[in-house]
């Protein structure tokens, strides 16, 4: 893989959406089966209080805290629970079912109080665009409130995928999911007067997501912002099961396809891998791909 991008394979995958923020944005992850994880030690410290509970095991979720490391809120794509693990009141969209990497929190940029949480589908619910809430953190005495609901129309056969990371300035956010019938990356810009409905679209590869589990998997950017992996579970089908890398422009948003490989076992050469998660180091010099 070109410009030092190495690919290692690993037989477990953690099933969070976490997007890279200052300081002490994401020490508090809530996930799975009412798991909680505090890293303000520097360790992760186990607790059940957390309330998702995924039937699956595999949906996404995701958590904030406040730049000195205290939760704030956290979700799971229907409904979205306070620092002291209360549901926020809301007339949440019950059609809504998260993609395995379907929910992602990002703060208004310029704003202390100001969140969006965005929610991708899962391939077989409901035909749903991105739905995104907006929560003011300083209601309800600072345990937050969500003050609206909106959709990305553009985005109407996005499914599974979303991510976000910094624009090159540093203060804008990208906020990135995949189309399938259009196959395109979808870029949206939130600038400090909020979400851009109007994507910037880049071409993808054709993925057939008629079958729900072939799409299911992890999309992200490198934390050097100049690539994007992604990665197609394959379900029943292994001619499905890809691993695609683009490159990443943090200053346009745009993705620019390079190419797909399969994670082959060397004990069974003709039977493929099915990637699921993908992260990258720290340097951004290797990514790493489990699979499920």
């Amino acid at each position: 893989m070109s410009n030092r991008v190495v690919l290692l394979v690993f037989s477990f995958v953690i099933c969070i959406n976490c997007s890279s923020q200052p300081n002490k944005r994401t020490n508090h992850w809530y996930f799975g089966y009412h798991c909680g994880l505090d890293f303000n030690s520097g360790q992760p410290i186990y607790n059940n209080l957390g309330q998702i509970y995924s039937q699956s095991g595999i949906h996404g979720s995701s958590s904030i805290s406040d730049t000195n490391g205290n939760l704030l809120f956290y979700t799971d794509g229907i409904a979205v629970w306070d620092k002291f693990h209360e549901i926020i009141n809301y007339s949440y969209n019950q059609e809504f079912d998260p993609g395995s990497q379907g929910v992602l929190i990002v703060p208004l940029p310029g704003s202390e109080s100001i969140f969006y949480i965005f929610g991708a589908r899962l391939t077989e619910s409901s035909q749903l665009p991105i739905i995104y809430y907006t929560l003011d953190i300083s209601l309800n005495n600072g345990l937050g409130g969500i003050i609206s609901t909106d959709t990305l129309l553009q985005s109407y056969d996005a499914t599974e995928k979303i991510t976000a990371c910094y624009h090159k300035n540093k203060n804008e956010i990208w906020v990135i999911t995949r189309k399938y019938i259009d196959d395109n990356f979808a870029t949206y810009r939130i600038t400090s007067d909020g979400v851009d409905p109007t994507p910037i679209l880049s071409p993808a590869p054709d993925r057939d997501f008629s079958y729900g589990p072939d799409v299911r998997g992890y999309m992200k950017i490198s934390y050097d912002k100049k690539y994007l992996v992604a990665c197609y579970y394959g379900g029943t089908h292994s001619d499905e099961a890809y691993v695609e890398v683009c490159r990443f422009s943090p200053s346009t948003g745009i993705v620019t396809f390079l190419h797909t490989f399969c994670l082959r076992n060397s004990i069974a050469p003709m039977i493929p891998y099915r990637p699921f998660g993908c992260e990258f180091s720290p340097d951004s010099i290797f990514v790493y791909i489990s699979q499920i």
